[in-house]
Protein backbone atom coordinates (compact mmCIF):
# COMPACT_ATOMS: atom_id res chain seq x y z
CA UNK A 1 0.00 0.00 0.00
CA UNK A 2 3.10 1.97 0.74
CA UNK A 3 6.35 2.64 -1.10
CA UNK A 4 8.79 0.95 0.59
CA UNK A 5 11.06 4.26 1.22
CA UNK A 6 8.28 5.66 3.45
CA UNK A 7 8.83 3.07 6.23
CA UNK A 8 12.45 2.44 7.42
CA UNK A 9 13.41 -1.04 8.50
CA UNK A 10 15.47 -2.51 10.16
CA UNK A 11 16.25 -6.64 10.18
CA UNK A 12 15.66 -7.76 13.30
CA UNK A 13 17.35 -11.63 14.72
CA UNK A 14 14.90 -13.78 12.84
CA UNK A 15 15.51 -11.93 9.72
CA UNK A 16 12.30 -10.32 9.77
CA UNK A 17 12.14 -6.77 8.74
CA UNK A 18 10.34 -4.16 11.06
CA UNK A 19 10.34 -0.03 11.38
CA UNK A 20 13.31 1.47 12.47
CA UNK A 21 10.96 2.32 15.53
CA UNK A 22 9.36 -0.52 16.67
CA UNK A 23 10.13 -2.88 19.68
CA UNK A 24 8.83 -5.02 21.95
CA UNK A 25 5.87 -2.95 23.06
CA UNK A 26 5.04 -1.15 20.00
CA UNK A 27 6.55 2.19 18.25
CA UNK A 28 8.98 3.79 20.10
CA UNK A 29 7.52 7.31 18.83
CA UNK A 30 5.14 9.35 20.96
CA UNK A 31 1.84 9.42 18.86
CA UNK A 32 2.57 13.51 18.21
CA UNK A 33 6.08 12.20 17.01
CA UNK A 34 5.26 9.83 14.17
CA UNK A 35 5.09 10.56 10.44
CA UNK A 36 1.58 11.05 9.42
CA UNK A 37 2.05 7.58 7.65
CA UNK A 38 2.02 5.67 10.77
CA UNK A 39 -0.59 6.83 12.31
CA UNK A 40 -2.92 4.89 10.13
CA UNK A 41 -0.10 2.38 8.71
CA UNK A 42 -1.64 -1.13 9.33
CA UNK A 43 0.76 -3.86 9.08
CA UNK A 44 -0.13 -7.19 7.79
CA UNK A 45 -0.07 -8.78 10.94
CA UNK A 46 -3.11 -6.23 12.64
CA UNK A 47 -4.77 -6.72 9.28
CA UNK A 48 -4.72 -10.88 10.08
CA UNK A 49 -5.92 -10.16 13.65
CA UNK A 50 -8.57 -7.67 12.32
CA UNK A 51 -9.58 -10.05 9.56
CA UNK A 52 -10.60 -12.99 12.42
CA UNK A 53 -11.84 -11.09 14.95
CA UNK A 54 -13.47 -8.07 13.55
CA UNK A 55 -15.17 -9.57 9.97
CA UNK A 56 -17.69 -7.00 9.68
CA UNK A 57 -15.29 -4.22 10.46
CA UNK A 58 -12.89 -5.74 7.55
CA UNK A 59 -15.16 -5.65 5.14
CA UNK A 60 -15.39 -1.60 3.98
CA UNK A 61 -11.92 -1.08 5.95
CA UNK A 62 -9.61 -1.04 2.96
CA UNK A 63 -11.66 1.04 0.79
CA UNK A 64 -12.08 3.68 3.88
CA UNK A 65 -8.36 3.58 4.05
CA UNK A 66 -8.39 4.38 0.44
CA UNK A 67 -10.82 6.86 0.52
CA UNK A 68 -9.04 8.68 3.76
CA UNK A 69 -5.89 8.51 1.80
CA UNK A 70 -7.74 10.11 -0.98
CA UNK A 71 -9.15 12.61 0.55
CA UNK A 72 -5.97 13.97 2.49
CA UNK A 73 -4.30 14.04 -0.94
CA UNK A 74 -7.14 16.60 -1.81
CA UNK A 75 -6.90 18.27 1.17
CA UNK A 76 -3.00 18.80 0.87
CA UNK A 77 -3.35 20.33 -2.52
CA UNK A 78 -5.72 22.89 -1.39
CA UNK A 79 -3.26 23.79 0.97
CA UNK A 80 -0.74 23.99 -1.26
CA UNK A 81 -2.63 26.22 -3.96
CA UNK A 82 -4.10 28.43 -1.27
CA UNK A 83 0.14 28.86 0.47
CA UNK A 84 0.47 29.42 -2.90
CA UNK A 85 -1.14 32.30 -3.68
CA UNK A 86 -0.89 33.52 -0.15
CA UNK A 87 2.83 34.14 -0.79
CA UNK A 88 2.00 36.64 -4.43
CA UNK A 89 2.54 40.25 -3.79
CA UNK A 90 -0.58 42.36 -2.90
CA UNK A 91 -2.41 43.16 -6.57
CA UNK A 92 -2.29 46.88 -7.33
CA UNK A 93 -5.51 48.58 -7.37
Amino acid sequence: MFPESQIIKKIKGNRERACCHFFEKGCGLSRLERPFICTWYICSVQKKYQALHHQKLNQNFDQTLLEIKKLRNKMEDEFIRISSCANLPPKAI
